[in-house]
């Protein structure tokens, strides 16, 4: 690039009287922090149509360069985005197997819900049961006379021990007319 270049703009004065003193490539570059490369195109004089076919040139090749390179990597770029929809295919599969897994275990959870209902309501018939066991156990041992008794009273010998067997029958009689009589009193305050 020849460095004494004059530049023609149509319409313009390119005179001097501008310069005064200072270079027309300083006056348009206002601080340091401008690009070096438009710093040496306006300090050099250089053809800006000339530069400007240049600059379109590498744009051109550049171009060129990475319409190539994708030509190059389009089978992997197919390749590349069949596999992304695979996976959102699986991803979509998966989503619905969670969905319906998430669906199951709820219902699982209502079972075990109902089952733990289920167990608590015979736990508490199994204490009522047990706590009836005991009270009728009281009162079958309050009121039932040993076999043995009754034979020594029906079938034996008047003596030691059939005077014990009725002292044991006097009891449990006793204690009949006790229970009847809470029983009765009670079924009085029910009412």
């Amino acid at each position: 690039m020849p460095n004494d270049v004059d530049i023609v703009f149509e319409g313009f004065d390119t005179t001097d009287d501008l310069d005064d003193g200072i270079g027309i490539s300083e006056q348009f570059l206002p601080d340091e922090q401008n690009d070096e490369l438009v710093r040496h195109v306006l300090t050099k004089g250089v053809d800006l149509q000339e530069y400007s076919q240049q600059i379109e040139h590498e744009l051109q090749a550049m171009e060129d360069e990475q319409l190539s390179s994708y030509e190059q990597n389009e089978g992997a770029l197919l390749e590349l985005d069949s596999e992304i929809r695979s996976c959102d295919e699986v991803l979509g599969h998966m989503e619905k197997l969670l969905a319906n897994f998430k669906t199951s275990l709820g219902a699982i959870n209502t079972d075990i819900q109902a089952l733990q209902s289920d167990s608590l309501s015979m736990s508490q018939r199994l204490k009522n049961r047990v706590v009836a066991e005991k009270q009728l156990d009281k009162i079958i041992q309050g009121v039932v006379v040993e076999p043995e008794a009754v034979r020594t009273i029906c079938d034996g010998e008047v003596n030691e021990k059939y005077l014990e067997c009725l002292i044991e029958v006097n009891k449990k009689i006793a204690y009949m007319r006790v229970h009847n009589k809470q029983h009765h009193e009670l079924k009085v305050f029910q009412e």
